[in-house]
């Protein structure tokens, strides 16, 4: 059992809580579900199932860019350069969290280093007037 403090009295839970409201047994079915839908995937997704209709973008289209500026490319030839993936609504739709993925998933999006949790889409300059995107990766 785990205490959480709500700052006026302890409260018993019968699961081990998670800072985020999840309990350790949710966040795991949650990202088993995730893991799922990205089979082929060269990363792995750190969002939360109910994360992956988030829209990043109401544009038609947008970049993500992925710069390998990490210290796993120090030795490289790669170092300090970036890849940009595009990413093309159908239908006009919202670009979503959940389906910049699967077309990363498509257009076979690898890190290629240890730091292969997807982890955000954070906004940068634009290339060539299409929102761009840096794609955050964490290990």
């Amino acid at each position: 059992m785990a205490n959480v403090g709500d700052g006026e009295r302890d409260v018993q839970d019968k699961h081990d809580v998670i800072e985020d409201g999840y309990d350790s047994a949710e966040l795991e079915e949650d990202f088993e579900k995730v893991a799922d839908m990205f089979q082929n995937a060269k990363f792995i997704v750190a969002f939360h199932l109910s994360e992956l209709d988030d829209v990043v973008s109401d544009a038609p289209e947008i970049n993500i860019v992925f710069n390998r500026n990490c210290y796993c490319f120090d030795r490289t030839r790669w170092r300090n350069t970036s890849k940009v993936f595009r990413i093309k609504s159908k239908n006009n739709c919202k670009l979503t969290k959940g389906y910049i993925l699967k077309c990363l998933e498509r257009q076979r999006f690898s890190p290629n280093c240890n730091h292969i949790f997807v982890e955000s889409f954070d906004k940068v300059a634009d290339i060539d007037n299409i929102p761009t995107y840096e794609v955050f990766l964490g290990s």
